[in-house]
């Protein structure tokens, strides 16, 4: 292509397009090793599949992200009295909001979404959070439902999975009564656990873990959907504080409310 077609190009697309800075896959992620893992993932899924059979709506890529304010275009610092009840604004450097959990199927629905927000519990069984939660607006009749779980960490462990692995069971029973269904993860301790799969396995759910190394290219929500998701999220972010500012109010929920409505 000539430098003029590509000038008028990124011309008419300006608003739809984007700069970033790439770098090669480490070998661990492009290696043999990798290539031979895949293989050897593919032979045993296929020999699996030989003996089992489930529709493209009972087929689930369980992806995980991490919603992380990093600062990025806003460095906001705003100091107020003590004797002020309203919270000094400021933006992170490195903070970890939450992890977001979505079940997507094969044929492109979504059964439902998790937050895991940061709770510390100890020993007991309840415990204070610092958090507020708007409602998020209902685009369709057919929007996911949105849950919300607690973890010390923000991250998932057996119990936290066991919960959501129930909730799971219950959401694909009460659209498909009786159904099945194959749930692809990662290599995470959690998701691999002897009890946690044969708690899955009577519930009805064949947890199934990818290859090392390969998320890449087995999890697809890491690309434009999570990537279009931490972009909105910061320009959300800004809006919300420089909102909290105008109306004097408490902006310390800002990031996990950008975030929800991203």
């Amino acid at each position: 292509m000539s430098r003029q077609w590509v000038d008028r190009f990124v011309g008419r697309h300006r608003g739809k397009l984007s700069k970033r800075t790439c770098k090669a896959l480490s070998d661990k992620r492009a290696g043999k090793d990798v290539f031979d893992g895949v293989v050897d993932f593919c032979e045993e899924l296929k020999d699996f599949l030989s003996n089992h059979s489930f529709p493209n709506h009972a087929v689930f890529n369980y992806d995980e992200t991490r919603v992380v304010q990093k600062g990025e275009k806003l460095v906001l610092r705003r100091i107020e009295a003590a004797k002020k009840e309203r919270a000094n604004v400021r933006s992170t450097g490195h903070q970890i909001m939450a992890s977001l959990l979505t079940f997507v199927a094969a044929d492109g629905s979504v059964l439902l979404s998790l937050s895991i927000l940061k709770g510390r519990f100890g020993d007991a069984s309840e415990a204070f959070v610092n958090f507020t939660l708007e409602n998020a607006p209902r685009v369709t009749r057919g929007t996911w439902p949105r849950y919300y779980v607690w973890s010390d960490s923000e991250y998932l462990h057996a119990n936290v999975f066991k919960s959501i692995l129930t909730k799971v069971s219950e959401e694909i029973h009460i659209k498909y009564p009786g159904l099945k269904a194959l749930l692809f993860g990662e290599q995470l301790a959690a998701h691999r656990r002897a009890d946690i799969m044969e708690f899955a396995l009577g519930r009805g759910l064949f947890l199934v873990s990818i290859s090392k190394n390969t998320s890449h290219i087995t999890q697809p929500l890491d690309e434009a959907p999570f990537a279009t998701l931490q972009a909105d999220r910061v320009r959300r972010n800004e809006a919300v504080i420089m909102d909290g500012i105008l109306t004097n109010t408490d902006t310390r929920v800002a990031f996990i409310l950008a975030a929800h409505e991203a």
